[in-house]
């Protein structure tokens, strides 16, 4: 079979630097895997160069499936740079596949994304968010753009960031990430009613929204935590919930919230 595996380091890691490797976990003895193959196999010729299939029997590769935990099949799993972006399980229609595989291919205006997001890293967010906004009228599906998107109206039309998150679902991986920066666009949006009787935690808020609005997550973080410590009963405690959000947005890895996390959770009691 020509997308069958010979090399597992060749095929799929070393290639995936180059072109998205979609990888089909099967065996013989599998009922769906049969019915998959040929649907997998017919889109993969139709591919044009975007994306490579490499077929991996289980039964003649035990150690490969071993390796990553493949536990039922047919498991179908993209490497791109390789590592894995994105899988699914159990069989799929033509349709439904074509959509996983648009979720997670790059994008064919890759070009433009990244000098949107050169744009807003250079302090041009209107512009990175008009050419985003552009973009994503051919790429709905666009998802990761769509929350950068989403990011750059946070911090200069936090009213538009609502709207840009609307067509993520509840059942995207990254609907998490959504609904903590769409919580967080309605606190921004309410930003200029928030104060308190203490000058300083007025201060330490003021500070932190200029540092959300120019990019500066670390500072930002960092202001509100002291506006808690301060007064705890900032906004009504909606800034206790703002931070969740912020840090349900950015996850646990970002280094603004490993930094902290621990000093946030103190500051609540």
């Amino acid at each position: 079979m020509a997308y069958e595996l010979k090399d597992f380091e060749t095929q799929i890691l070393a290639r995936s630097h180059e072109v998205p490797v979609v990888v089909d976990f099967w065996a013989p003895w599998c009922g769906p895997c049969k019915q998959l193959g040929p649907v997998i196999e017919n889109l993969a010729s139709e591919a044009e160069g975007r994306w490579e299939l490499v077929k991996v029997n289980t039964e003649d590769h035990p150690k490969t499936a071993l390796d990553y935990e493949v536990t039922s099949i047919p498991d179908v799993r993209m490497f791109r740079d390789g590592k894995v972006v994105g899988d699914f399980k159990g069989f799929m229609s033509p349709e439904m596949i074509a959509e996983w595989l648009e979720k997670h291919l790059p994008s064919e205006r890759e070009d433009e994304i990244i000098a949107a997001r050169q744009l807003a890293e250079s302090g041009n967010v209107a512009a990175a968010l008009a050419k985003a906004t552009e973009i994503l009228a051919s790429e709905p599906g666009n998802e990761d753009l769509r929350l950068a998107a989403a990011e750059w109206a946070l911090r200069i039309e936090p009213a538009s960031c609502l709207e840009l998150l609307a067509p993520i679902q509840a059942d995207s991986d990254v609907s998490d990430r959504a609904e903590g920066l769409g919580q967080l666009s309605r606190f921004v949006a309410d930003a200029a009613q928030f104060s308190s009787e203490s000058e300083k935690a007025n201060a330490a808020f003021a500070k932190g929204l200029t540092a959300l609005k120019d990019g500066q997550f670390p500072q930002w973080i960092d202001q509100w935590i002291e506006t808690i410590e301060r007064r705890k009963d900032f906004a009504d405690g909606r800034l206790i919930d703002a931070c969740k959000a912020a840090f349900r947005y950015l996850g646990p890895r970002h280094p603004a919230v490993e930094a902290n996390y621990r000093r946030f959770t103190s500051a609540l009691y």
